[in-house]
């Protein structure tokens, strides 16, 4: 048996049998803990409490356990760290029972035997602080804290004997935790409840959890409902779960053992609205915002070695009314989160390209930065599945927007790689796409991006870059300012300080123009044969 598991059976089941042998029921819970190399530093046993100090095993550390001898018996762990792996079926058990224990205990007078009597559960208490579990390296939950009262079904095999009990049994522990869950990303009060056999099972009730993940964003969640329940067969590996989080729902099947897992973790498509309410005013487009249509997730995972993929979903999304009030009266004004300057455009501003003045630009971006523009509705799934794939091994979220939705970035928000920004991103650009045209839409971002230090819109990039206006820009140097536009500051500093422009980043560009169909093949031959001649502009 597995240490951590068969310390809670052992003094579960010692504890129980404590009531007319003091000293015989200490020296058995020792040869047990030894048996399944338990060690502990000091002890100290008294006529009233039993105290073990500094105890350890492998997966398994606890600072002090004690037992008051009172009824019911009260047995209390200071600090246990327990390592979930090691928690593993007893190879010695017989049936089903994940844990298996012999239990020769004195009693003087017993009114009734056991097998007359197969449901018997001793009084018993358990309590805990500091409690933390960990899955190798990994912390879980730490600072646990309550109070449980485990069940143990003492029934297979039990026998009668005069003037004495001996049971041969297999322990179920079931109890409840009340108290803090603090996780370094989940905290909140509640309770857990869960019963520990041939299979493990538990159901989490946290009337008020915050959430806190730079993925999600800077701050906590505002506190919000969260349950879970599922059961785990040890067995076989089988692991279903469901939950809620406020209102939006989850589930998790699949297998999962030391070994291996496969799981599959799925939010069916939930109302918009109700991922929106969750960040609160968080998200301040929400006051005005008439949001539509609804949003899902399925994540499969397997390993080891650990591999996932993510597959977001939507269906019917509108959203209307999240713009600014003044936004397309007249004049727009915007403060750039790239040089912090307040900027003016509009068709009446000097320096603004209409669409019919932007030449090659507007092909060469939309391959460049949203192959899909003309079709998609303001958003890609398939571009923010490959974002969120992306960030499993970062902290911040990075690509997946829509032209569209860099648009509203632009205008509205700040550079935060968080799900909150992401999700005031879509729905302002959601909100674009209701007021403006693709032509519209795309003649104001390429008015507004930035092409390099102080270099905003088409028509100073070209005149920084190559002395032209943007009409005059070859295909290929049309390739070359969109091919810099998801760093145009670090590109500007590259070509700086080496003399040498992002060759196959253009060519690349030029290749998606041609799959559009924004190239003839002889004109993609010819682009991709031209020389760029290039003097990096000084910075404005």
């Amino acid at each position: 048996m597995k240490p951590a598991i068969a310390l809670l059976a052992t003094l579960v089941v010692g504890g129980a049998s404590l009531g007319v042998a003091q000293y015989a029921g200490s020296r058995w819970i020792e040869n047990e803990l030894s048996t399944e190399n338990i060690r502990w530093e000091r002890r100290r046993l008294g006529l009233t409490q039993w105290t073990w100090h500094e105890l350890s095993a492998p997966g398994l550390t606890i600072d002090k356990v004690d037992i008051e001898l009172d009824w019911p018996i009260r047995l209390s762990l200071s600090a246990p760290n327990i390592d979930l792996k090691h928690f593993k079926k007893n190879a010695h058990s017989t049936g089903d029972s994940s844990v298996g224990s012999t239990i020769t205990a004195h009693r003087a007078q017993p009114s009734k035997s056991t097998s007359e009597n197969p449901g018997w559960r001793p009084k018993f208490r358990l309590s805990t602080h500091d409690m933390t579990l960990r899955w190798e390296d990994e912390t879980l939950t730490q600072n646990m804290a309550g109070t449980l009262y485990p069940h143990l079904d003492i029934s297979d095999g039990a026998t009668a004997i005069i003037g004495d009990w001996g049971i041969q049994s297999k322990v179920r522990l079931a109890g409840e935790i009340s108290g803090e869950f603090p996780h370094p990303h989940i905290h909140g009060q509640g309770k857990l409840r869960f019963s520990i056999g041939d299979t493990i099972s538990f159901d989490l009730d946290f009337p008020d959890t915050a959430l806190d993940h730079p993925t999600i964003r800077e701050t906590p969640l505002p506190p919000t409902a969260m349950t879970a329940k599922g059961v785990w067969n040890q067995a076989t590996g089988e692991l279903a779960a469901e939950g809620a989080l406020g209102g939006i729902a989850w589930s998790l099947l699949g297998t999962a053992s030391p070994k291996a897992h496969t799981l599959q973790f799925r939010v069916p498509l939930t109302p918009l609205s109700q991922v929106v309410a969750l960040f609160g005013s968080g998200i301040p487009e929400a006051k005005t915002a008439e949001i539509h249509g609804e949003v899902g997730l399925t994540l499969d995972v397997k390993g080891p070695p650990r591999t996932w993929t993510i597959s977001p979903g939507a269906k019917d999304l509108a959203v209307s009314k999240a713009l600014p009030a003044n936004f397309g009266r007249g004049l727009i004004r915007w403060t750039s989160a790239a040089d912090g300057r307040i900027h003016t455009t509009g068709p009446r501003v000097r320096g603004w390209a209409s669409r019919s003045r932007s030449g090659k630009m507007p092909a060469a971006v939309i391959a460049a930065e949203d192959i899909r523009f003309r079709s998609h509705p303001g958003f890609d799934l398939l571009a923010i599945g490959e974002a969120l794939g992306n960030a499993k091994s970062e902290e911040r979220m990075r690509g997946g927007s829509t032209i569209t939705q860099q648009l509203a970035k632009n205008l509205f928000l700040d550079g935060r790689r968080t799900l909150q920004r992401k999700l005031r991103e879509l729905l302002l650009a959601l909100s674009l796409e209701s007021r403006m045209s693709k032509d519209a839409i795309i003649t104001l971002y390429l008015n507004i991006i930035q092409f390099g230090p102080g270099i905003t819109g088409i028509n100073q990039a070209a005149d920084s870059w190559f002395l032209k206006r943007p009409a005059q820009l070859s295909y290929r140097e049309a390739a070359f300012l969109a091919s810099i536009l998801p760093a145009p500051n670090m590109w500007h500093r590259k070509i700086s300080q080496t003399g040498r422009p992002p060759v196959a980043r253009v060519n690349g560009v030029l290749d998606r123009m041609r799959r559009r169909g924004s190239l003839s093949a002889a004109e993609h031959a010819k682009a991709k044969a031209e020389t760029l001649r290039i003097i990096p502009p000084k910075a404005r």
